[in-house]
């Protein structure tokens, strides 16, 4: 009965194969195997089974309310149809079984050519898919949204990504919320984004011989003794007596990094060094005084180059006190 339920449910939400599917027996969930071994059971027999067996069990307030769908389908709608065809709930589940095996296929034939749009931050390729039907190019989105964890989308909601967002023009910064993922363009690919907030304003003292902890879950700041040759944007000169030093996020003005001929504005770095615009006012900026010195790993300024003493500074993901030192990528890395 409740991969019956299930499948009303999802009929009513003008649901595909996927939602007919209903509700799996077996699913990945987190990378683990979730497991729901008594679904192919009725109410009655799991009640007669806990009887005869003495357990005992926790009855859902809200089960008896019609006034939410799942009970006026369990109360209203599907004992007519059992006691009009006793065997309609078995027919129901086996039809769910028929939509997931269809999915099944689909994931089989689509993954592949999926896996091979992506890149390894989960960003989607838009030039390959016009050429595609809108078939297959709906399929295709929606394995890339299920796989970035973000909720099914009606068929306007895609229709809406593809024409708002993927053909959007060149030069546009175009959005599309579809819970709890903001969906983004940015160089030619869709990437599905959390909701996160600016940090721009915020300002940290720092001594530098401890760990830093950034804002909103962005990560840390350290300084190690053994520098990685790969990122050389990372080594700067230690301060000065006179200097405090500060983390801050949110560039502006116009700077001279290491490797430029000239200043160029904040928007023209971030544009030239491949960084989406959702990340950029939540990068930390290392400043001595009111100098700019480096976005670590990311670029170091003319007045931050190191010359016989020099400092490796980090940005990680998880706190180098533990043992772990995961360095964050942005869009650019490949």
């Amino acid at each position: 009965m409740t991969r019956a339920r299930l499948f009303f449910l999802a009929l009513k939400r003008g649901s595909g194969p996927a939602g007919l599917s209903a509700m799996a027996e077996n699913m990945n969930f987190g990378g683990h195997s979730l497991i729901r071994p008594l679904l192919s059971f009725s109410r009655v027999q799991l009640e007669h089974y806990a009887e005869i067996n003495h357990l005992t069990w926790v009855e859902d307030d809200s089960n008896g309310d019609v006034r939410y769908d799942r009970n006026f389908l369990r109360h209203s709608v599907l004992p007519h149809l059992n006691t009009r065809w006793p065997h309609f709930a078995h027919a129901v589940s086996r039809s769910a079984s028929l939509c997931a095996e269809q999915e099944a296929l689909l994931d089989e034939l689509l993954l592949p050519e999926l896996a091979q749009l992506t890149d390894s931050n989960h960003g989607l390729s838009v030039s390959p898919l016009p050429a595609m039907s809108a078939v297959k190019r709906n399929a295709i989105l929606r394995r890339w949204l299920d796989q970035c964890g973000a909720l099914m989308p009606s068929q306007h909601q895609l229709a809406l990504i593809w024409q708002e967002v993927a053909l959007a023009k060149p030069d546009a910064e175009p959005r599309y919320v579809v819970k709890p993922r903001t969906i983004c363009r940015y160089q030619g690919k869709l990437f599905a984004v959390d909701k996160t907030t600016g940090l721009s304003g915020n300002c940290l003292q720092w001594n530098m011989a401890s760990v830093l902890t950034l804002p909103d879950d962005t990560g840390y700041l350290c300084v190690t003794e053994t520098p990685d040759p790969a990122d050389l944007f990372s080594v700067v000169r230690p301060p000065k007596a006179d200097e405090q030093v500060t983390v801050r996020f949110g560039l502006q003005g116009n700077h001279h990094i290491s490797g430029r001929d000239r200043r160029r504005s904040a928007k023209k770095l971030w544009q030239e060094l491949q960084i989406a615009p959702w990340l950029r006012d939540r990068t930390p900026l290392l400043w001595y005084n009111d100098t700019l010195i480096a976005a670590p790993g990311i670029f170091v300024t003319r007045e931050g180059e190191a010359n016989e003493e020099k400092l490796y500074v980090v940005r990680t993901k998880d706190n180098p006190a533990g043992g772990v030192v995961d360095r964050f990528r942005t869009v650019s890395d490949q």
